[in-house]
C-alpha cells in the first residue's frame, strides 16, 4: 500500500521498530488466499484458519527482511533526501536493536512455522533466502529483478498450497507469475517516468528503456491471458471459461493505467482504480458461483 509519511510517524522506538516492518507491504500475503479459494476450501474453516496463521508468518518473515535491508543500506539511505527519516538511518532504531529485532522475528517465524507445516517453513526458508539474494545482487540486473520479484509471488503461492493441503492448477500459479511480472514491469515504467535520471535509484533501470518497457509489458500481458485462459479450458468444471472477460478486462484496464496515464512506481496504486475494483468484485461473484454451486446445492 502506500507507505506513511516518514516525518509523522512519531519519535519514539516503538513506533519505529513497527515502521521497520513496513506493515502498509503486507497486503502481498493476501496471495496466500487464492489457494483457498481456487481449491474449493472456502468453506472448510480449517483452511481459513491454517492459511492466515501462515499470512501473519509471512508477514513476519518480510518484516525481518526489510529489517536486514534497511540495515544494510543505512548510510546510503542517510543522503537521500527522503529516506534518511527511516528510523534506522536517522537513528530513532539504533543498530543493535534493528539487529536484535530481525533475530527474534526469524527465530520466532522458524519455530512458528515448523509447528505449523514443515512444507512451509521450507519455503519461508526459500523466500527469505531470495529476497537476500535480491537485495544484494539481482535487484541490480535487468530481467533478473523481475524474475525474482515474480518468484516471491509465486512462493506466496505454493505456501498457501501447502496450508491448503490442496492441489493448484499449474497454469494457475504460472498465471500468478506472469501477473507478478507485468505488476513488476508497470512498476520499472512508473519508476523511469518519476525521475529524469532512472538509474540513479536503480542500477538495472539503466539497461531499460520506454520502447523495452512498453514490449515487456505487451508480451508478458499476452502471455498472462493465454495462460489464464488454458486454467480455464483444464478447469473441472469449464463454465470457469465465462470468467475469461473479466480476465481480459483487468489486463486492458490494467496495461492502460500504465502507459495511457503514464503509471505509477507503487502498482498497488494502480488497482485501486474503480473500474478494475468493479471488475474483480464481479469476477469474484462469479469465480465463487461456477467453484461453489454445487457444494451448495444449487444449480446453474
Amino acid at each position: 500500500m502506500i507507505a506513511p509519511d516518514l516525518e509523522s510517524v512519531g519519535d519514539s522506538t516503538l513506533s519505529g521498530l513497527v515502521y521497520t516492518l513496513r506493515p502498509w507491504q503486507w497486503y502481498k500475503q493476501l496471495i496466500l488466499y487464492i489457494p483457498v479459494v481456487f481449491s474449493g476450501s472456502a468453506l472448510e474453516l480449517t483452511a481459513w484458519i491454517n492459511t492466515t496463521l501462515g499470512v501473519v508468518l509471512f508477514s513476519g518473515a518480510a518484516g525481518g527482511t526489510y529489517i536486514i535491508n534497511d540495515l544494510r543500506d543505512r548510510e546510503q539511505d542517510r543522503q537521500h533526501p527522503r529516506k534518511q527519516h527511516r528510523p534506522i538511518p536517522s537513528g530513532q532504531v539504533s543498530v543493535w536493536l534493528a539487529v536484535v529485532w530481525a533475530l527474534v522475528l526469524y527465530v520466532g517465524v522458524a519455530y512458528l512455522s515448523w509447528q505449523l507445516n514443515q512444507a512451509f517453513l521450507v519455503i519461508i526458508g526459500v523466500y527469505v533466502a531470495q529476497n537476500f539474494l535480491y537485495s544484494t545482487i539481482l535487484k541490480q540486473y535487468m530481467f533478473a529483478d523481475l524474475f525474482s520479484i515474480s518468484a516471491g509471488f509465486v512462493l506466496r503461492a505454493l505456501a498457501g498450497v501447502v496450508l491448503t493441503a490442496s492441489d493448484m492448477s499449474p497454469w494457475l500459479i504460472l498465471s500468478m507469475f506472469l501477473a507478478a511480472m507485468m505488476f513488476g514491469v508497470s512498476k520499472r515504467w512508473g519508476e523511469y517516468q518519476e525521475v529524469d535520471n532512472p538509474a540513479a535509484i536503480r542500477s538495472s533501470l539503466e539497461g531499460y528503456s520506454p520502447e523495452i518497457l512498453k514490449l515487456l509489458l505487451g508480451s508478458v500481458a499476452t502471455m498472462l491471458l493465454m495462460t489464464y485462459a488454458l486454467y480455464t479450458f483444464f478447469a473441472r468444471d469449464l463454465l470457469m471459461m465465462l470468467t475469461i472477460p473479466f480476465a481480459f478486462y483487468a489486463v486492458f484496464r490494467y496495461v492502460y493505467l500504465t502507459v495511457g496515464v503514464k503509471g505509477d512506481s507503487e502498482p498497488v496504486k494502480l488497482i485501486l482504480d474503480r473500474p478494475l475494483l468493479t471488475n474483480f468484485a464481479l469476477w469474484g461473484l462469479t469465480l465463487s458461483a461456477i467453484l461453489y454451486y454445487p457444494q451448495l446445492g444449487v444449480t446453474l
